[in-house]
């Protein structure tokens, strides 16, 4: 990236490389633990970007409006809640299964799949003695008769 080019203060803050912005702090966490990494930025009166601010994705939800443009929804003590539209939100997506709405956690999905494998393995002792019941309860009403 040129240096005179408006983002390159951006995106490159002092020596760091655009890569090192995009993986340090809050922005690779946020990916890893929530699927998503979100910064508002912040425009100057000339319509070029001059910040991005962390936002924290758990107080962040996306809205896709009828006419499939997309809302940002946040939440925050001191403001309250706030619409931002699309145009004003750096968005950084996990991998997908939503139409790249929304990323999905890895480490999340990590987690839900060794919590299903230990819970199938719970489950399949069941079946370690032919799932034969040793006892066979019954009531008088809830049985027919044979005439």
């Amino acid at each position: 990236m040129q240096e005179d080019h408006p983002l390159h203060q951006v995106l490159r803050p002092g020596e760091s490389t655009a890569n090192v912005v995009r993986c340090a702090g809050d922005d690779a966490a946020h990916r890893l633990l929530y699927g998503n990494a979100y910064a508002e930025i912040e425009w100057d009166t000339d319509g070029y970007p001059v910040a991005l601010w962390p936002m924290d994705p758990q107080r962040v939800g996306i809205v896709m409006l009828e006419d499939r443009r997309i809302v940002y929804t946040c939440w925050s003590e001191e403001y309250g809640g706030l619409a931002l539209p699309a145009w004003r939100v750096h968005h950084q997506r996990g991998l997908s299964m939503r139409g790249f709405v929304e990323g999905l956690s890895p480490i999340r999905t990590a987690m839900n799949a060794v919590g299903l494998g230990l819970a199938m393995e719970e489950f399949g002792a069941v079946f370690v003695n032919g799932a034969a019941p040793s006892v066979v309860l019954s009531h008088p009403s809830s049985c027919h008769r044979m005439r």
